[in-house]
């Protein structure tokens, strides 16, 4: 598992806030391969997979910290969520993890007691639905796989306030978006499987000129 976090941090660009916690990053790449070796959290079959499917997104992430204003939330976090990898390189991250799945959920607050992320980050084990949202309490929102991008973005623009970010994980630029809501976007490949990736940060619903 350390080489392939080590090999995953050399080749991916702007992994610069992961260095000083690559260890940490491997204790919880291993976590996750033990807990899922029981309950298939993220069906990797390799250490490569793994590290891919659990860090590598959140390694870019966290390359443009002054685009994830805490607090957080992520829908769907699963088991290989985002934030805790994102809260182990940023130390002023702290959010929300929407997860309805027992298991996911429980893997969530093992991980979050294990390396001490109890204080900042905090488990919902409930499925979020436009209709039961309150008002806003995060400032960044993120999810990955859970609705395509235009459900995901009018879903995320809910979390979050006027000018926040909604954060779209995709596998090409999405479509259709005004040049006024995109405020970053890094296209990139993943080191084994070369599958292509991009992340982009979008405004949640921009101020009216």
């Amino acid at each position: 598992m350390r080489d392939a976090v080590g090999r995953l941090l050399r080749e991916l660009p702007g992994s610069e806030a992961a260095q000083p916690v690559a260890d940490t990053l491997v204790q919880y790449a291993k976590t996750l391969a033990q807990f899922g070796a029981h309950t298939d959290l993220v069906g990797a079959r390799s250490a490569e997979t793994l590290v891919e499917i659990a860090l590598a997104d959140a390694v870019i992430l966290a390359s443009r910290t002054a685009l994830l204003p805490p607090p957080w939330c992520e829908v769907g976090a699963g088991g290989a969520s985002l934030l805790v990898p994102l809260a182990l390189m940023i130390p002023s991250g702290a959010g929300t993890l929407f997860e309805p799945r027992q298991k996911r959920a429980a893997f969530l607050r093992l991980v979050l007691g294990t390396f001490s992320l109890h204080v900042r980050l905090h488990v919902d084990q409930r499925r979020v639905e436009p209709e039961t949202l309150g008002p806003p309490q995060a400032h960044t929102a993120l999810a990955r796989a859970v609705l395509a991008p235009p459900a995901w973005l009018a879903l995320g623009s809910q979390l979050v306030g006027v000018d926040d970010p909604v954060v779209l994980l995709t596998t090409s630029p999405p479509e259709a978006l005004a040049s006024e809501r995109v405020l970053d976007q890094i296209e990139y490949r993943l080191p084994w499987s070369r599958a292509a990736r991009c992340v982009t940060w979008v405004r949640a619903q921009p101020t009216a000129a």
